[in-house]
C-alpha cells in the first residue's frame, strides 16, 4: 500500500484553504516482523469480546476513484514532458510505460468507524463533525521502464511526490492517537510509529519481516527493503520519487544495490 499509493500536489488555493494537506518531505523504514503480523492476525481473529469477527469495509464509508486508466507505451520525449523534467535512464531501457494519475476519495461514516475503534479497544474516537468528510489520495502520473544497471536487470518507476489531504472536521492528530492506541497494534510496531516526530511530512515505509534500511542516496532520504527475492530502493528527489527493484541474486548485498542506484542518479 505504502509503495503503491502515491500522490502529488493539487495546486488549488481554495482547496488548500479548506483542507489539511500532508506533503512528504522525509521517509523512514518501519520493519514489521512475522511476530507483529501474527499478533495482529490473532487479535483480529478473536474479534470483539462478544465474538463478532465480521468486517464489512463498505459500512465505514464510500470510496470513489477518478482519473486513472490502463498503462500505455509512450516515447521517451513524451515521458519527460509528462514528468516535467528529464528522466533517469537505465541501460538497454525498454520504451517507457505511462501510468495515468488517479485520485481516490474516501468519505467517512463516523458512527461505523467509531464502533470499530471501540470494538478494537481504542479509547479515542472521531468527532461527529468528521462524518461524511473526505480523505483524498492523489496518485500521480508514473513512468515505468525496465533495463540494466551494472549489467543486471532492474525495473525503475519514477513518479510525483505523494500528497494526502483531509477536509476540515477530521483532526489528523486524533486519528493518529486512535490508531496508536489500538490494542491490536503490537507494542514494537506502536513504538516505531510513535517515534516518528515529524509525522505530518514523514512517510513510514513498511517492510516485510522487518528487513528495512534507512539511508541517504544522492543527499536525499531513501529506504531499502527486501522481500526474500527482490531488493527495493525508494528515494525522494525534489518533487519526484524513484523506486528501483532488482533481484537479490543479482545484488547479493545492500551495498551493491546502493552502489548501482548511486550510479543511476549521478548527473
Amino acid at each position: 500500500m505504502a509503495v503503491g499509493l502515491f500522490t502529488t500536489p493539487l495546486g488549488e488555493r481554495a482547496l488548500a484553504a479548506m483542507q489539511q494537506t500532508f506533503r512528504i518531505q522525509h521517509m523512514v523504514g518501519v520493519g514489521i516482523s512475522a511476530d507483529d503480523m501474527a499478533t495482529i492476525s490473532g487479535l483480529l481473529d478473536r474479534g470483539s469480546p462478544e465474538g463478532d469477527r465480521s468486517f464489512n469495509l463498505a459500512q465505514y464509508g464510500t470510496l470513489t476513484q477518478s482519473g486513472g486508466g490502463e498503462a500505455r507505451t509512450i516515447t521517451s520525449e513524451e515521458a519527460g514532458k509528462r514528468m516535467g523534467a528529464p528522466l533517469l535512464q537505465l541501460g538497454n531501457s525498454t520504451a517507457p510505460s505511462y501510468q495515468p494519475a488517479t485520485t481516490l476519495t474516501f468519505n467517512l461514516n463516523v458512527k461505523a468507524v467509531n464502533r470499530l475503534l471501540t470494538r478494537l479497544g481504542s479509547i479515542t474516537t472521531l468527532p461527529a463533525e468528521a462524518d461524511g468528510k473526505a480523505i483524498r489520495l492523489h496518485i500521480p502520473d508514473g513512468i515505468a521502464t525496465e533495463g540494466t544497471l551494472s549489467g543486471k536487470p532492474v525495473r525503475l518507476l519514477q513518479f510525483g511526490k505523494p500528497e494526502l489531504s483531509v477536509e476540515d472536521g477530521i483532526d489528523a492528530a486524533t486519528v493518529r492517537e486512535a490508531v496508536l492506541g489500538l490494542p491490536v497494534l503490537p507494542d514494537s510496531l506502536r513504538t516505531k510509529l510513535a517515534a516518528i516526530g515529524d509525522w505530518r511530512s514523514t512517510l513510514p515505509v513498511p517492510a516485510r519481516d522487518g528487513v528495512t534500511t534507512s539511508l541517504r542516496l544522492g543527499g536525499h532520504d531513501a529506504v531499502m527493503t527486501a522481500d526474500g527475492r527482490n531488493r527495493h530502493l525508494l528515494w525522494l528527489d525534489g518533487d519526484r520519487m524513484g523506486l528501483l527493484s532488482g533481484e537479490m541474486k543479482d545484488f547479493p548485498t545492500e551495498s551493491t544495490f546502493q552502489q548501482a542506484a548511486e550510479e543511476l542518479i549521478q548527473p
